[in-house]
């Protein structure tokens, strides 16, 4: 089975794209494809998140585990119910679970992603031009009345 999995990094449309995904989720069946839903939450997989840092962990405490195990169960139903699709995973949280500088926390999505079947597992990253990234965070936070912290040159 395929996984797309896209991780959005601030500030690039993340969350247009999974408005998107969520909001044509039966136009995506129909072509062979499943936006997750088992694991989405306001549009996106944040759970995706909780459970990779949980696995990572190798579950510390007794609310973890039955975290754990219920929210991969329903994943792991959702994914025998529709095994014959592509499925596409997306949260900005990705971008805060993984040191995508580290090889380890990658390889532990992987590793999560395998043990649910997925064998085919392609990464979707966005970046920004980093100039554009802080006039674009300048202005939401000037927008929302939030502090503009300007670098010392």
């Amino acid at each position: 089975m395929t996984a797309y999995v896209h991780i959005g990094t601030e500030k690039t449309g993340t969350t247009s794209i999974q408005y998107f995904l969520a909001k044509n989720d039966e136009n995506w069946l129909k072509k062979g494809f499943v936006y997750v839903e088992s694991i989405r939450k306001n549009g996106q997989h944040w759970v995706l998140t909780d459970l990779l840092n949980i696995h990572c962990l190798k579950v510390k405490n007794e609310q973890q585990k039955l975290f754990y195990q219920d929210r991969m169960e329903k994943l792991k139903q959702e994914v025998r119910e529709n095994k014959n699709k592509i499925f596409i995973f997306s949260s900005e949280g990705l971008t805060w679970a993984l040191d995508l500088t580290q090889i380890k926390p990658v390889k532990a999505l992987n590793d999560l992603l395998y043990s649910l079947g997925f064998s085919d597992i392609k990464i979707i990253l966005y970046l920004r031009n980093q100039a554009d990234l802080m006039v674009s965070a300048s202005s939401e936070n000037i927008k929302s009345h939030q502090p503009f912290y300007a670098a010392n040159t």
